[in-house]
């Protein structure tokens, strides 16, 4: 028997797989309910879109995802970091938190497929050995 966490989220489109696999929320919520002793091994996020469609089918789209243990554990990581910076930060009056594993910010990064693997795995070596390259623009290694 294995229990899902699920999201229902109303939106113009479903965020791509990508998306889904770095936003923190899910992981969140496993991790909360670990602690109070109920094991989640993933969560579903129903996505309503509430744009009009030709193809009355595609209003519903559900994405499935599992969470490791490592992507539990990163996500509350992040979370009490930002919380630290919030604390540190009290008196300062132009001080700003905000969270930039988002739809917004990361969709079309260049570093995205990183962060996955690093939010899923905490491993990157892979990673980037076959999937980024040394410059080629010229620039000397100084």
């Amino acid at each position: 028997k294995r229990l899902y966490v699920v999201d229902h989220k109303f939106t113009s489109d479903a965020y791509s797989d990508d998306v889904v696999k770095i936003l923190p929320q899910m992981a969140r919520y496993a991790a909360g309910l670990r602690k109070l002793g109920i094991e989640v091994h993933g969560g579903i996020y129903n996505f309503f879109r509430t744009r009009k469609l030709n193809d009355p089918e595609a209003k519903f789209i559900q994405k499935r995802i599992e969470i490791s243990e490592a992507r539990r554990t990163e996500s509350m990581r992040d979370l009490i970091r930002g919380m630290d910076r919030i604390l540190a930060n009290q008196e300062n009056p132009d001080f700003i938190p905000t969270r930039t594993s988002n739809k917004m910010n990361c969709e079309h990064c260049g570093f995205f497929p990183l962060c996955v693997a690093e939010l899923e795995h905490n491993k990157t070596e892979f990673l980037e050995r076959t999937a980024y390259e040394p410059n080629t623009y010229g620039y000397t290694e100084e």
